[in-house]
């Protein structure tokens, strides 16, 4: 009777052990790379167009990171299926041209004020309730 209880406990502990292995790292959907496509402005989700932005999530470290051209920005980003929670955003300072400093300064507040987020393929739209307020687009790295 011990033998077989013995070898019934080993065979489950492999099994977990093995299952373990095997399951896959679960990521959070917003975790990767993006660029700034549209973002709410004057009451209108507005395409943007003559910057280079980078916009870093990543859910193991909560972080979102974001940069337009000119100043830094960063904050603790923390998700729960597809809402987000508050997030405030710190910035560098530095003088920069009109339109970044606009943008940088609306994604700031859009981000504060966004409540969930959809994922369809690469396109993130990020929502305040049931309105719009930026769509990313992961940007994706071909493998060699």
């Amino acid at each position: 009777m011990i033998p077989r209880i013995l070898v019934l406990s080993l065979m489950c502990l492999t099994l977990h052990s093995f299952a373990r292995r095997m399951a896959p790292i679960k990521r959070d959907l917003l975790d990767g790379t993006y660029t700034i496509v549209k973002l709410r402005q004057d009451d209108k989700l507005k395409t943007i167009t003559g910057i280079k932005s980078k916009i870093t999530c990543n859910s193991e470290e909560k972080s979102i990171t974001a940069h337009f051209g000119c100043n830094k920005m960063s904050g603790e980003l923390q998700t729960s299926n597809n809402a987000i929670l508050p997030v405030h955003l710190m910035s560098t300072e530095m003088f920069c041209n009109d339109k970044i400093n606009q943008i940088e300064s609306n994604f700031g507040l859009q981000m504060e004020a966004a409540t969930r987020f959809t994922v369809k393929g690469t396109i993130i739209t990020i929502y305040k309730n049931e309105l719009p307020i930026m769509v990313l687009k992961k940007v994706v790295t071909k493998k060699k």
